[in-house]
């Protein structure tokens, strides 16, 4: 996979052959995302923000950084309801949000227990056998053949069933989509999970989970369980598609957007051809069982709350995330524009020269 030329310097390239046309043609996703950062938008405020869990270890460092840049932000994190919501459910508490935003990619993974750190190959096909109970071993011609003609391990497979809504919306549309038929039962989903949920997982267990959880249990697990890849094609892409954040990033540059008054909402479009993460030429083999994580903001609709999400959207704030991966570039300029209604936006003639 090739790294491309930076941003600022193709984005500054474009704004001067603009300037020299007089062409004002619509403006690609890549560079309103880059005249977005091409300078701080501050507004004086004074608000309170809570950060899902998904978020906990970054959330000090970006509250920190806004304030070192924008002095008359004040924002303060906090575990109650807030008029600043990042990830987590909808809070029914606050009303309903004036906007709500994707605002960074999770995926829901496949992670198997091996106390020496075996993990799989999986297709559709070994998927709908293990949860409908017709594949219970790993050494099943299933499984062997999917993992070019060996076992991933010994032993039964035990089933997990806790996961999370979200996961599996995400599973039983990637299932659909390449099956044709409805996911088997055998998942159990609670709005949320934590990684309280896959403690002392036993030896050879599969449980499919939230790969933000499965970040932060491979800290504290004494095994930590391994994603397996997903592969739809065995003959194209026999090694599948690995949960890293390049390949999420890639599965949710296939999301399609749609707007309403107050929202910026995605859903995949499995047609769409992946585009590349932000500095390299090509893609990945995307991983396509993503899910958003988003921001909402709530309360009277006002420039501050605004300008806060506007500084969270920013590719360097988003690029301090360590348990979930930061939106595909197309993504992150449509909800940089709708949450920058009324903000002053730079000019591209603003962007500085590399």
């Amino acid at each position: 996979m090739k790294k491309s030329r930076s941003v600022a310097t193709v984005v500054a390239g474009i704004a001067l052959a603009l300037t020299l046309t007089g062409c004002n043609p619509p403006m690609p996703p890549e560079v309103q995302a880059a005249i977005a950062e091409a300078s701080y938008t501050c507004v004086a405020t004074e608000t309170t923000a809570n950060f899902s869990s998904e978020f906990s270890d970054v959330a000090e460092e970006l509250v920190s950084s806004l304030g070192l840049n924008c002095p008359d932000m004040l924002v303060a994190t906090s575990l109650e309801d807030a008029p600043i919501q990042i990830g987590g459910t909808q809070t029914e508490s606050l009303g309903s949000a004036f906007v709500d935003v994707p605002y960074a990619v999770d995926a829901g993974v496949f992670a198997i227990t091996s106390s020496f750190g075996a993990s799989a190959i999986l297709t559709p096909s070994s998927i709908e056998g293990i949860l409908n109970g017709s594949i219970t071993s790993w050494d099943d011609p299933q499984i062997v053949e999917d993992n070019f003609g060996a076992a991933p391990l010994e032993g039964a497979i035990t089933v997990v069933p806790q996961t999370s809504e979200a996961a599996l919306a995400a599973l039983k549309t990637w299932f659909k989509h390449y099956t044709s038929r409805d996911l088997p039962g055998g998942l159990s989903a609670a709005s949320t999970v934590s990684v309280e949920d896959y403690q002392d997982l036993p030896e050879g267990s599969i449980a499919f989970m939230p790969n933000s959880v499965l970040s932060q249990l491979a800290l504290v697990a004494v095994m930590p369980p391994m994603p397996a890849n997903l592969t739809t094609d065995t003959a194209v892409a026999p090694e599948g598609a690995m949960p890293d954040f390049n390949s999420i990033q890639a599965g949710a540059s296939q999301w399609k957007v749609s707007k309403t008054e107050s929202s910026v909402k995605v859903e995949f479009d499995f047609a769409k051809k992946p585009v590349p993460p932000l500095g390299f030429d090509e893609a990945p083999t995307p991983y396509q069982i993503v899910f958003p994580l988003d921001l909402r903001l709530y309360g009277e609709d006002n420039l501050g709350s605004r300008a806060v999400a506007r500084y969270l959207l920013r590719q360097d704030s988003q690029g301090s995330f360590t348990s979930v991966a930061g939106l595909p570039v197309s993504v992150r300029a449509e909800a940089l524009a709708f949450v920058s209604a009324g903000l002053p936006v730079p000019e591209p003639t603003d962007i500085p020269q590399q």
